[in-house]
């Protein structure tokens, strides 16, 4: 005798069947460190310190993201992206350097790469040691200079500006001069920022010049022969 199942059981086996089969074939993509999640996904942030895998693709990941050894490394502001760890100032341009070793059984000197960032944000690490930094102001400056291969991609990192223009939140405040020796862009950001938060001011130091006067001869009227 045979048994009769019902249709809505016989569907519901046949979604989860369907969807076993489509996470099985989701493609799995290797992230080190912490690293925001897509909306599409279920939004907020990843705390994951160490080498992990996801099924989902990091969402603009030609500007918040460097590849190194198949691992996706998030170069951007955790903040806007609802982490709430500890966080450390940065302004301007800055080297950002990723450590191979995290996900390689040897030993693997650290990879320099750059945040593009303008004006005042956040990183979850503070500067890397052996690079010029100055601390001034409650923020980190990069001091030194900026190699040759900053400016052969500046044209598509900096365009992270644009996905971070439209974000709303609390971008951190610097009211101080740049140091000596800083030769990145100053930049009044204009952002969406929480109510109640005081736009970022950047003091740049005025240079008085003074005139020294002269008097005037009186000119001789020409005349033009015709």
């Amino acid at each position: 005798m045979r048994m009769r199942i019902p249709i809505s059981v016989a569907a519901a086996t046949l979604a989860l069947a369907v969807m076993a089969a489509g996470s099985a074939h989701a493609k799995q993509v290797k992230f080190s460190g912490k690293h925001p999640i897509p909306k599409a996904v279920e939004g907020e942030f990843c705390y994951i310190d160490t080498p992990h895998v996801h099924a989902y693709e990091p969402e603009d990941a030609r500007v918040l993201y460097r590849e190194h050894d198949g691992y996706q490394h998030f170069v951007g502001d955790p903040v806007a992206f609802g982490y709430e760890g500890p966080k450390h100032t940065y302004y301007g341009h800055h080297p950002v350097e990723i450590d191979p070793s995290l996900h390689l059984d040897v030993e693997a000197e650290p990879a320099t790469e750059f945040c593009y960032l303008d004006g005042p944000h956040f990183h979850h690490d503070t500067p890397p040691g052996g690079i010029k930094f100055e601390l001034k102001g409650g923020a980190y400056w990069y001091i030194g200079k900026y190699p040759p291969h900053y400016h052969e991609h500046k044209t598509l990192y900096v365009q992270i500006n644009i996905i971070y223009k439209p974000i709303v939140y609390v971008r951190p405040v610097v009211v101080v001069e740049p140091p000596v020796g800083y030769l990145g862009p100053i930049i009044d950001v204009d952002i969406h920022v929480g109510i109640g938060v005081p736009d970022v001011v950047i003091e740049v130091p005025h240079v008085h010049v003074k005139h020294k006067h002269y008097k005037h001869k009186k000119h001789k009227k020409h005349k033009w022969k015709h």
